[in-house]
């Protein structure tokens, strides 16, 4: 066990604490901005999310802001369903275009 004279008792009871190691002392994590990675990473996991699928509803024709409800739980597999199973609007014009090529 690592008995340090400025750490408070609670902490002390710990086998290791790896923090003095690292010279930071408990508590003072919020005055160094550790809790900005903590912030962060749910910001860049909602860019990963929202940029991939902001170019597949553009893509297949749909509005863009559809992939802003991928973040939400339940409707994200809604909408997987919808785009696996819903005729796109780039393929009804298609459609439409190759029904003008073919009578003419």
């Amino acid at each position: 066990m690592i008995l340090l004279k400025d750490q408070p008792a609670v902490i002390q009871i710990f086998p290791c604490n790896p923090l003095p190691l690292c010279g930071i002392r408990w508590g003072e994590g919020r005055k160094m901005g550790i809790k900005i990675p903590l912030v962060a990473i749910p910001l860049i996991f909602c860019l990963f999310v929202i940029v991939p699928f902001w170019k597949i509803f553009s893509k297949a024709g749909l509005p863009r802001w559809l992939s802003l409800l991928m973040l939400v739980p339940f409707l994200n597999l809604l909408l997987f369903f919808y785009l696996a199973f819903s005729e796109w609007p780039i393929e009804r014009e298609l459609r439409t275009l190759r029904k003008e090529v073919d009578t003419h």
